[in-house]
């Protein structure tokens, strides 16, 4: 999955987006060449000035939907969930959550072909883990304290899944205790629950932290427009 998420997030992602926001400015500095009145003037040269100076100014357009996790939507990984084992279910989310960090590392360092990404995060490289993950992502500011305990909690309930040889579910008395330190947990939830929306919450900000650390890298060239007069 490396060398996917390899090219995701690199030129072509950034490309498009200084792309328009190249036009949205040639666009602002035409209606600044046309006779305006002079609060329309102000109110486009505050615009104007926002996009070439930082870019926040304007987002390219998106078109509203559902939340998404991966290729699907919230609901549609539900559905999938629970039609699971309650272990396949957990090793499943899990696994979500994994693919995500390594996409925000990606996005995170400097390019890497395919070749370089899977020596690191395939095999025995030093990013294959997903403890791994979790501390570097923490290390370097890429997630909060919060989600990174949460992302521990999850890896343990994972392993806990995966490493055994008895039957075990959420309820099991040493997951169940795991589940309850999660911040999503309360009682009026199954723990299976809590464990869900604790991994798609640390989705949620784990990739609210990928587009701007997306925007970042495309507002790096920064265009050469004059302000027409």
């Amino acid at each position: 999955m490396s060398g996917i998420f390899s090219r995701l997030y690199t030129p072509e992602g950034q490309k498009a987006f200084r792309e328009e926001r190249q036009r949205k400015i040639d666009e602002l500095t035409s209606m600044l060449a046309r006779q305006l009145p002079p609060d329309k003037r102000t109110e486009i040269e505050v615009e104007l000035a926002k996009v070439r100076a930082t870019g926040l100014g304007y987002i390219p357009p998106t078109k509203p939907g559902p939340e998404m996790i991966g290729s699907f939507t919230k609901d549609q990984m539900l559905e999938i969930l629970a039609r699971q084992t309650e272990a396949g279910s957990a090793l499943v989310t899990a696994g979500l959550v994994e693919d995500w960090l390594e996409k925000l590392l990606l996005a995170a360092g400097r390019e890497l072909s395919n070749k370089d990404a899977e020596r690191i995060f395939q095999g025995m490289g030093a990013l294959s883990s997903f403890s791994a993950k979790i501390e570097i992502t923490y290390l370097f500011h890429l997630i909060e304290k919060a989600v990174r305990n949460d992302l521990r909690v999850i890896k343990s309930i994972r392993n806990n899944f995966a490493h055994t040889t008895r039957f075990v579910n959420f309820g099991t008395e040493h997951i169940a205790t795991d589940c309850r330190r999660l911040s999503t947990w309360n009682q009026g939830a199954s723990n299976q629950q809590c464990y869900q929306d604790a991994a798609f919450d640390c989705i949620k900000a784990i990739k609210s932290k990928l587009d701007a650390l997306m925007y970042a890298n495309a507002l790096k060239e920064e265009p050469t427009v004059g302000l027409s007069k």
